[in-house]
């Protein structure tokens, strides 16, 4: 590998540490562990680094503006995971000239995303990381970004219509088919099984549209004699969820799953587990109320989506643009992580 082409993120990979610990060694400032120390000296010696290499290596020595457009992080603990992981970013290449302003929005209300959207386009930054929850209006928008040439990549929804520079997530549909493949696994003489869109609407969700696809998509190949009930529920209040769940459910003597789409499992396990004993909850995410249903035995599965670390890769890929002017993939799959309480305590000790 030429010595020109090695960059600090680049050597950070090899030793395994963040960028900000690489520049901590290579300019002797900061604290860093003997064992980082020596992880990252013994890639500079194999690789022959340096220091002048790198500063040829960067496109721009100018600071660079980068924008985020989040729900807000106190909407529930999935965005919080994912704002943890967008300042993580920045603390980690703050020292390229880097800075980040997070917008954060009403993941309830299209009007206040677009609001904000174009609040942000008037600002003109230098490149955006989004995650385009409502699927008409983030077309709109994100239209508006590329007429402007102001680079952006998504995390947690894909949408293939957009020119976004890098897509950051999971495949949803095939996320679904897992869940699916879960029932069909647990649970023998399957006749009933629930589909839970809650706190959104899925027909401007495509996050929840393609999860859906994904799970009927699986049932009809394996077994579609099985009836899937797909279920709307716009708000979290328990009163609105025993409604709903009490309309739908009173015709059905026994429901082999309920698949929730979003990290709000631990809405609706109770309820489902207290109707349908019998019944598999799965839903997303180690936000700690969904911990705590695994641990009372009322959420049986969850599907880690990994919002930190999307959130995360999402500013390192618009480093790579921006700074190294590096090409990047337009599509990064987050692996599908099957936890349930067995295994949970590993992922939170992550």
């Amino acid at each position: 590998m030429a010595s020109k082409q090695i960059t600090i993120k680049d050597i950070a990979k090899m030793a395994n540490v963040s960028p900000g610990t690489v520049d901590r060694v290579i300019h002797n400032r900061g604290k860093v562990s003997d064992k980082a120390m020596a992880k990252v000296s013994v890639i500079l010696e194999e690789i022959q680094y340096k220091p002048n290499v790198f500063a040829q290596s960067l496109k721009k020595q100018t600071s660079l503006r980068m924008a985020a457009l989040v729900p807000y992080h106190s909407s529930d603990g999935f965005w919080s995971k994912a704002y943890e992981g967008i300042q993580k970013a920045f603390v980690d290449f703050e020292h390229l000239g880097v800075s980040i302003e997070i917008e954060e929005f009403n993941n309830k209300d299209v009007n206040d995303f677009v609001k904000k959207a174009r609040t942000i386009l008037a600002e003109n930054p230098n490149g955006l990381l989004i995650t385009p929850v409502f699927l008409k209006e983030s077309l709109e928008v994100l239209k508006e970004f590329e007429n402007s040439e102001i680079p952006f990549v998504t995390f947690n929804t894909f949408i293939p219509e957009l020119s976004s520079k890098s897509a950051i997530g999971q495949d949803l549909k095939q996320s679904g088919r897992l869940a699916a493949s879960l029932i069909d696994q647990c649970r023998s003489d399957i006749s009933n099984v629930l589909v839970i869109h809650l706190g959104e609407n899925p027909g401007n969700a495509p996050h929840m549209m393609e999860k859906e696809s994904g799970f009927r998509e699986y049932f009809k190949e394996s077994n579609p004699s099985i009836r899937i009930q797909s279920i709307e529920i716009p708000q979290t209040d328990q009163e609105t969820i025993n409604r709903i769940l009490n309309k739908w459910s009173g015709d059905l003597r026994s429901v082999s799953g309920a698949y929730v789409t979003t990290a709000g499992a631990h809405h609706v396990a109770f309820t489902i587990k207290s109707r349908f004993e019998d019944s598999l909850v799965i839903g997303y995410d180690l936000i700690e109320e969904n911990i705590n249903g695994l641990k009372a035995g009322t959420i049986d599965f969850l599907i880690n989506q990994n919002p930190f670390q999307s959130a995360y890769e999402g500013v390192s890929k618009l480093v790579d643009l921006l700074v190294f002017d590096k090409e990047v993939d337009k599509r990064m799959l987050m692996p599908l992580d099957i936890v349930n309480k067995e295994n949970a305590a590993a992922y939170l000790n992550k």
